[in-house]
């Protein structure tokens, strides 16, 4: 959740459309509105189409079952029921969210993870220091394993990386 102040100038070309952080939640519903009511509009004018389809494909009889017999109202009384189990359980998610937020508001539980040593890295993967630094300087790096997760062998290429000032060099294997 933002936190509260001004907003970030835009750029005094973008326009309103481009920044929607810009619209107020106003604005924001009615374009969001004035978008489900043209979609539903743009599904009605296909709806010829799609009826002169299913004419086409012999879908007679589930017009005669859904139109003429209103089966219908079944599926709507369905639908109904689906959203009310979706709205059930999504009010009880965002309660449950809020709940967390207000109990931990303030209280910063997450950390950092301590660093790992190039030489802790080395004695797990069973290899040098000096194999490890070339693993992380490498351009290319690709570790085959074990069949039981441990590290069998390195293939680097410590080509040149701009920040290494290295030169090409060969694929060379270091053994783990």
């Amino acid at each position: 959740m933002e936190k509260p102040g001004p907003r970030p100038r835009a750029h005094p070309t973008s326009l309103i459309i481009d920044r929607p952080d810009l619209q107020s939640w106003q604005q924001r519903l009615m374009s969001r509105t004035l978008t489900l009511v043209f979609w539903g509009l743009w599904f009605y004018l296909w709806l010829p189409v799609v009826t002169l389809a299913g004419w086409w494909l012999g879908i007679e009889r589930f017009r005669f079952h859904m139109i003429a017999l209103e089966g219908y109202v079944g599926f709507i009384d369905i639908v109904e029921i689906y959203l009310m189990i979706i709205l059930t359980l999504s009010a009880a998610l965002i309660g449950w969210a809020k709940y967390n937020h207000i109990r931990f508001r303030g209280v910063e539980r997450r950390r950092e993870r301590t660093a790992v040593s190039i030489e802790a890295i080395a004695k797990q993967a069973g290899t040098t220091a000096n194999a490890v630094g070339d693993w992380r300087q490498a351009r290319i790096a690709i570790v085959h394993h074990d069949d039981q997760g441990g590290i069998a062998s390195v293939a680097v290429e410590l080509g040149d990386r701009p920040d290494s000032g290295g030169s090409d060099m060969p694929l060379r294997t270091a053994a783990g």
